[in-house]
């Protein structure tokens, strides 16, 4: 089943001990809170989520030019428009396979400075042709973000429910989706190290760690 709106809320209300919804025009107090969350902040809770990873059912690539009106005060000499649909930046190269990674580059404001006149970027994109197309979302995403959502409303439902446990295994889901996502990327050629500065995903093993604990507090 493609995932939905409804989808997500039914991941939520399940994780919270709640009923499920019928459609998401209930009028019920889960229902009310899980409105809330979804839409909050500028993007909602899709952008929050997307913002999380370099996925791969997101990844969007585009070759950039360099603007004829706008130039750098210092530093670089060439200007571009960062794309509007950019969530999260994977990469810039001067190729357009994105075989060599540029390095020397700044962001500022909705620009991207470079000492190239042509760049090709890689990002997460929130358009609805990529990352905000739910029906295009993998299962192991999907009930990531239907607990994460689970996890900002249980604090304010009366019910009987594990906090920390529901958290554990919200960050669980996140670091598996995290890491079957990757397994489908192809291999950079060398290999790069998890503790390779180049490494643009470090923190996914830092969490990782974060979520070893010992056997007695796991108990």
């Amino acid at each position: 089943m493609a995932t939905t709106q409804l989808v997500l809320y039914n991941i939520a209300t399940y994780a919270v001990g709640e009923r499920n919804l019928a459609s998401t025009d209930e009028d019920r107090e889960s229902k009310r809170l899980l409105d809330e969350v979804y839409t909050r902040g500028a993007n909602g809770a899709v952008g929050y989520a997307l913002e999380q990873g370099q996925w791969l059912f997101a990844s969007r690539s585009q070759a950039l030019i360099a603007s004829t009106s706008t130039t750098p005060a210092f530093g670089f000499s060439f200007s571009f428009g960062k794309p509007t649909d950019m969530t999260r930046l994977t990469r810039i190269s001067t190729l357009a396979d994105l075989s060599n990674d540029l390095f020397y580059y700044r962001f500022e404001s909705t620009s991207i400075f470079a000492n190239s006149s042509l760049i090709w970027v890689e990002y997460t994109s929130n358009s609805t042709v990529y990352g905000n197309n739910l029906a295009q979302w993998p299962e192991t995403f999907t009930m990531w973000v239907g607990h994460w959502l689970a996890s900002q409303i249980a604090p304010r439902l009366k019910n009987d429910l594990d906090l920390e446990k529901l958290e554990r295994r919200t960050n669980e889901l996140l670091v598996s989706a995290r890491l079957k996502d990757a397994a489908q990327k192809v291999a950079p050629f060398p290999a790069i190290a998890f503790d390779d500065l180049d490494h643009r995903q470090i923190d996914y093993s830092l969490e990782l760690l974060a979520l070893r604990r010992p056997k007695k507090e796991q108990d």
